[in-house]
Parts: structure tokens; sequence; C-alpha cells
């Protein structure tokens, strides 16, 4: 198990990113880099000259909005205390931010099994990426000999320099992003822990990722769950032999189980990680090549 403390962690700005504006971030959890499951959770702090076009990826991403407000165009506004999740296949966008956004994410490597690039592979091949052309507006700009532009998805771009195989999305399983406001859902007492309330916000693909906020009364304690990530959105106490605080986080591997206890009134959030054994004898590539 993995417990780690966003008060205590340092912040990179990202140089060579596929997107336009200011991006700002704090590593708090990372996958195995090239394997289907990968993933990278973060906490990111955007402004308002943030752009990204309309476009999808080969990935799942979960968005839980801290501070500020998004909008994805026609799929809708994410407000602060909002949690969207993006699935592969599914285009979204474009997308604009308010400024000073704080918002915790998890891009993770979704049902297709094609992975998630790390931030590092990001970064680095970005960086090559501009001997050859130019990121411009979420686009990655070449020009050949005739001085014609060619423009593509500057993630797609990114992807297909990495991995040497074309970019082609997953066939989508959701027609639009979900945007989930979490007040409208009841709590609900747990039947196995006393004083622990459950808000159930989703289930989803075929890989089962799930989506739960809990609230734990001071006092009490609440079982983890393996192959989980919990996000302390407030209070305090201790995980294992861990103490927590606000936007501490924890990650528990498969065989992995263990016990939050507070001592203040606790509101966290579960990410169930989708079930992606299936996949880990093949590379995210040759997965992609062979849709």
């Amino acid at each position: 198990m993995k417990v780690v403390h966003y008060s205590a962690s340092g912040s990179e700005v990202q140089k060579n990113g596929p997107r336009q504006g200011r991006f700002e971030f704090c590593r708090l959890l990372e996958g195995t880099v090239g394997s289907p499951d990968n993933f990278l959770f973060r906490l990111t702090n955007l402004d308002s000259g943030f752009f990204s076009p309309r476009h999808c990826h080969n990935f799942d991403q979960i968005r839980f909005i801290l501070e500020g407000e998004t909008d994805f165009s026609k799929d809708g506004k994410l407000k602060a205390g909002m949690i969207g999740y993006f699935p592969e296949g599914t285009a979204y966008g474009p997308q604009t931010t308010s400024d000073n956004l704080m918002v915790m994410t998890l891009q993770f490597g979704g049902a297709s099994g094609q992975g998630y690039l790390s931030a590092d592979q990001m970064e680095t091949a970005g960086g090559e990426l501009k001997a050859s052309g130019r990121f411009e507006k979420g686009k990655f700009v070449t020009t050949d000999a005739g001085g014609k532009e060619h423009q593509k998805d500057a993630y797609a771009a990114i992807w297909e320099h990495v991995n040497g195989v074309p970019f082609r999305a997953p066939r989508r399983r959701y027609r639009q992003p979900i945007f989930i406001d979490p007040e409208s859902f009841a709590w609900r007492p747990s039947a196995t822990e006393p004083n622990v309330a459950q808000r159930h916000l989703g289930s989803f693909s075929e890989c089962e990722t799930q989506l739960d906020l809990f609230r734990v009364a001071a006092g009490a304690s609440l079982h983890l769950q393996p192959h989980s990530i919990y996000f302390i959105v407030s209070g305090r106490g201790t995980i294992g032999n861990e103490q927590y605080d606000r936007f501490s986080s924890a990650q528990l591997a498969f065989d992995e189980r263990a016990e939050l206890q507070a001592t203040e009134e606790t509101r966290v959030l579960h990410i169930g990680l989708p079930d992606l054994r299936a996949f880990m004898l093949h590379k995210p590539r040759e997965l992609a090549a062979a849709l």
C-alpha cells in the first residue's frame, strides 16, 4: 500500500505537453510505464489560457473539480464538487477553463488495453516532436516539402511517436462523457460499518471501474478495498500506520486491504480501478495495431 500527501509533494510545469496554456501539476501516484494498466493520479492547476480542442483518447479519465470550473462546450460544464468520467473513444470538448482551476485527475488504461503514456514519456516525446513541427491550439502542425500544413491531434501525434504505430481510438462505449453531481446522490448508511455512509456514483465499462464517496464519522473506520485509489476530500485520521489529511491519497494493489480510521469526520473518494489482467501479456501498441 502507498500513502502520499499533497502537502508534502512538489509541483512541476509541463513544457512540451499537447495542450495550450499553463499546466502545473503535482504527481501523487503512478502506475507501471508500458503496462496496459499504467495510470497517472495527480492534482493539476490550470488558468484561463488553457485550451483543448474536441478530441478523444485511447485511455479513460476521471476528473474531480476542487476549485473553479471548466467548460466542455456542448458537453456542458464541470463545476467545483462535480466529477466527470471521460471514457476512451468518446469525443469531448473543446475545453476552456476558469482562472485558478484545481482538479484531481486520474488518467488510466481502459478496457481496450492500450494503456496510458507516462508524464515523462509525454514530456520527452513532445520535445522531440518540436524538431519537426509545432504545437498550436491542441494540434501538432507540420509543413510538407510543398509548403502545405498538416494538423493532427497533439496527443495522437505524441502517442504515435512513442509507439510507432497509427493512433486508433477504441470503439466508443458511451456516446458522451458522464458528468456527475455527487450532491444529488443520497447518503446510504453502511450495513456493515457503523457511522459510515456511502454515495455510489457509478460503475463503468466491462472492466468495472467504480466510483464512490464515503462519509466516515469521527471515531469510525472504513475498510478499504484492493485494487483501488482513495482520495481524502476532507478530514483527518490514519490509513494503516500512516496519518492522512486533506488531499492525501492511498493506493492498494490487488492483494492488499487496509483500514481507514477517522479522528475527525472524513469524506473520501474511492476509485475502484479496472481489472485489465487479461491484457497484461500484450503491449499497448500491439493492441492498437490489431484494432
